[in-house]
């Protein structure tokens, strides 16, 4: 009798044991696990932000972030169709095509950087290069990061503007952000895009000047943002106010002035580059994209972006952006910050 006792009193502290562990688990199988594009860092302040612990409060509580590395936004948008990304960071063009040529059900929800307002990408070619104007861009070689995206646009429609057809006037290939420059100055293309933290190092070693700039192309462009699949920001929505809490803090510690040379030098680390590559325009306001402290879109220039695309022919049809944004979430988010 003792001994069934004993076994009664195990079976109940094994169930006990058993509970307890259930509810310890229980956060953190309640986590949802975000898988986050990214293209160049600090542009893309995503992995950086998650890095700040001051700004990432609910990280580890109701989500888990991972970053994913990209070339550009239009693979993004081939994994978040494919379900291998949860959230994509795409170009205005490469999100129009997703709604208009995929009709993909998809949603963008915060900004993540604008050119035009204070920075915008270069088009730069070498400083003793015969290239003087857009139409001397006929039979040469321009480099851009990927087709599809936002600087494709934009060179696309400058060449368009001028009487070129791009692909047949103008070669254009991809190559990575990084490499460039330095393709630019060995001869490999003729016209290199540079964007904020590239230029910046490109200038300052000199040889290279402008010879356009994405806004000549489609004026102030709501560059890059975040973008979901509408169903999984419906059934994830408490979760995702959380992240997008943490992003909205994040870039706020970001840009803030007190807090730059920190921010270079988590930003050195991570992309293993040198500091100093980064210290004369990373960050600083005119010097670097615009990024909106609360992480709003600029819906104006979106539709405008949308529209520019259509009437140059490069997009089959417009439509009302407003329908494919829900900016709810970031404002909630925002909102909670004080």
């Amino acid at each position: 009798m003792k001994s069934i006792k004993r076994m009664g009193f195990a079976v109940v502290a094994g169930l006990i044991v058993l509970a307890s562990l259930s509810i310890a688990a229980g956060p953190a199988s309640a986590q949802l696990k975000l898988r986050i594009g990214f293209v160049v860092i600090p542009i893309h302040m995503g992995p950086l932000i998650y890095r700040i612990d001051e700004a990432s409060r609910n990280k580890g509580k109701s989500y888990t972030a991972e970053f994913i590395h990209f070339r550009g936004s239009a693979p993004q948008l081939t994994a978040l169709a494919a379900g291998e990304l949860d959230f994509a960071v795409l170009a205005f063009s490469t999100f129009a095509g997703g709604v208009v040529n995929a009709r993909q059900d998809i949603v963008g929800v915060a900004d993540v950087a604008r050119d035009g307002p204070g920075f915008s990408n270069v088009f730069g070619v070498l400083e003793n290069s015969p290239i003087k104007s857009i139409k001397d861009l006929k039979g040469k070689v321009l480099a851009i990061n990927a087709k599809g995206g936002a600087v494709d646009m934009a060179a696309r429609t400058i060449m368009l503007q001028n009487g070129l057809k791009p692909g047949k006037d103008v070669t254009i290939v991809e190559a990575r952000f990084g490499a460039m420059e330095a393709m630019l100055r060995q001869g490999k293309v003729d016209v290199a895009t540079l964007i904020a933290p590239f230029w910046a190092r490109a200038n300052a070693k000199g040889g290279v000047r402008p010879l356009f700039y994405q806004k000549d192309g489609l004026g102030d462009t709501q560059f890059l943002f975040y973008v979901a699949q509408r169903k999984f920001v419906e059934k994830n929505r408490a979760a995702v106010v959380d992240w997008l809490e943490d992003y909205v803090r994040g870039t706020r510690w970001l840009l803030d002035p007190k807090n730059r040379d920190r921010a270079l030098d988590m930003t050195a680390k991570l992309t293993k580059r040198k500091k100093r590559i980064y210290a004369s325009g990373a960050l600083l306001e005119g010097k670097d994209l615009y990024h909106d402290p609360n992480a709003r879109l600029d819906l104006v220039a979106l539709q405008r972006n949308v529209d520019t695309l259509h009437k140059l022919g490069i997009l089959r049809r417009s439509f009302d952006v407003t329908t494919q944004i829900d900016e709810s979430m970031v404002i909630e988010a925002a909102a909670r910050i004080k």
